[in-house]
């Protein structure tokens, strides 16, 4: 593989590393293969000063992948139903965006029987205060543990369900459309090998083989020790920040603002991934 032309500079503790020297809007097939390398490896990547339209942020995204579906259509961008929109703004009467999705600790699109492999978040609007993503990484949880309980978790399944997840906030057809899958709690990168521990939040997930009640709390130990203040990154945005992510082992938050005096418009795609394994 040819050389690039950009760096990498890791930041101080994982996860996440920042891209410079790189424009977005015209990647080259070393890049992509060179990103993905560097997302497996750092979760991660930070990109700066981005200058994307919606058709480039799509031609960006779609060389990792095929393009993920959002699963509510009524917060797309109508010109690229494939970028759904996170806004608090509304025009002519009707919200732009969702305003409120994902103010909990999560992986895109677990409750999917191949969910997110790589999702793509582009500022345009950003509030000088507030609005952080927050990020950890679960590898090192895996490799934090005995080999005893290696072996324990591995035997370890959890159900997830998208309808529990946006009850209230579907359409009949939209039920419909994601049923409950399986996943196992170690999950293997098919890039590098590295194992890392594989959960969502306890809203929508349940540990098999467990009563209730202790898989709700066993759910809640994993996510107390992923969540550690020394384990997270905050992201504070700048309008045209470009992140991109591996899902398959990290975590991330948003975090709420002050929407009566901030307005924020942030573009998302997300590509589709292989069934955990």
């Amino acid at each position: 593989m040819a050389a690039v032309r950009w760096t990498i500079e890791p930041l101080p503790r994982p996860p996440g590393a920042e891209v410079r020297g790189l424009d977005a809007s015209c990647l080259g097939e070393n890049d992509v293969q060179a990103l993905k390398e560097a997302m497996a490896d750092h979760g991660l990547l930070i990109l700066r000063d981005q200058k994307l339209t919606p058709a480039d942020l799509i031609a960006l995204s779609q060389p990792f992948g095929a393009l993920e579906p959002p699963t509510r259509e009524q917060f797309t961008l109508p010109e690229e139903p494939d970028i759904f929109v996170i806004s608090n703004v509304v025009e002519n009467g009707r919200p732009i965006g969702s305003a409120n999705d994902d103010m909990a600790w999560h992986t895109d699109q677990i409750y999917f029987d191949r969910p997110t492999a790589y999702t793509f978040l582009y500022g345009i609007e950003t509030p000088t205060e507030g609005a952080n993503t927050l990020f950890c990484e679960t590898y090192e949880l895996y490799d934090e543990l005995d080999a005893e309980t290696r072996e324990g978790y591995a035997n370890i399944d959890i159900e997830y369900s998208h309808n529990k997840l946006f009850a209230g906030r579907l359409t009949p057809e939209q039920m419909l459309r994601h049923p409950d899958v399986v996943h196992p709690l170690v999950r293997t990168h098919p890039v590098n090998g590295r194992k890392s521990l594989y959960f969502g939040r306890r809203k929508l997930s349940r540990p098999l083989g467990m009563p209730e009640d202790e898989g709700l709390r066993f759910l809640d130990r994993l996510n107390e020790r992923a969540t550690r203040p020394e384990r997270v990154y905050k992201h504070q945005w700048r309008p045209r920040d470009l992140l991109m992510w591996d899902n398959r082992g990290l975590l991330h938050s948003a975090t709420p603002y002050d929407q009566a005096k901030h307005r924020r418009i942030v573009h998302r795609t997300s590509v589709i991934g292989e069934k955990p394994y």
